[in-house]
């Protein structure tokens, strides 16, 4: 007995041809406003910081001094607490 319903899919799978020159171009330059919107919102940062009386040596010092701090407080607090028996 034959079947009455319609068929949906084609019999054989058709091969959809992607160009990847424009898909090239798209990765392209999606990275280059990845880059540019880091760019912008760092310049906004940095100058924000500027008009509210920082200078880049104090923040760049600070966070020198911060990553010192830490890592000597994380090697103390390692040695300090006794690890737990089961």
């Amino acid at each position: 007995m034959p079947s009455t319903a319609p068929r949906t899919f084609p019999a054989k799978p058709v091969a959809i041809a992607t160009p990847l020159k424009p898909l090239a171009v798209a990765a392209v330059a999606y990275a280059v406003q990845i880059y540019a919107d880091f760019s912008g919102y760092t310049d906004m940062a940095i100058d924000a910081g500027r008009a509210h009386g920082l200078r880049s040596q104090d923040i760049t010092a600070a966070i020198g001094q911060a990553q010192t701090e830490f890592s000597t407080l994380g090697w103390e607090m390692l040695s300090k607490t006794p690890l737990p028996t089961p």
